[in-house]
């Protein structure tokens, strides 16, 4: 992601491609074009909160559908997201990631991200104990071939130690 400083808290992230696939929620591919335009509200030495709004094309395969049910979608899409860093203490670091991507005009099918991470400092600033919790929302998941229809929700935890170098 490339964000090019317009004025100092304005930026616009240049047009980039994602690629996605999720097994679980029946996603053989998600490709999305997008830019988008921020601001950062705050932006000092402790914390860094930026929130964007983007747009974009979406085209979505699925692995398997229902009978009668297209099995893919192309769509526009409305991206909103908000970053935030904020080192509460010396040592102890909380980071929080959100984006939002709702099809537009069917806008049923949105899909969230929300990221979590919060860094302890053990020793000096060389290695870190580290957890974090992802969530992804499907708003409405794709029923597959047998007719079962993945969960909303997937959330994942992680807990472990980094190392800088």
């Amino acid at each position: 992601i490339l964000d090019w400083f317009v004025y100092r808290n304005l930026f616009v992230t240049m047009p980039g491609v994602e690629y996605y696939a999720d097994e679980f929620q029946n996603i053989d591919s998600r490709w999305t074009a997008a830019g988008a335009v921020g601001i950062f509200p705050v932006r000092n030495n402790d914390v860094e909160w930026s929130i964007s709004i983007g747009g974009g094309y979406q085209a979505t395969d699925y692995i398997s559908v229902e009978e009668g049910t297209p099995g893919s979608t192309n769509t526009g899409t409305l991206i909103p997201a908000t970053n935030l860093d904020w080192e509460l203490t010396g040592a102890l670091e909380l980071e929080f990631d959100y984006n939002g991507q709702i099809s537009v005009p069917e806008t049923e099918n949105a899909f969230h991200h929300a990221f979590v991470l919060l860094s302890v400092e053990v020793w000096n600033d060389n290695i870190k104990l580290e957890t974090s919790v992802t969530w992804d929302h499907v708003q409405s998941p794709r029923a597959r071939e047998d007719g079962s229809v993945p969960q909303r929700d997937d959330i994942r935890t992680y807990i472990g130690f980094s190392l800088e170098i």
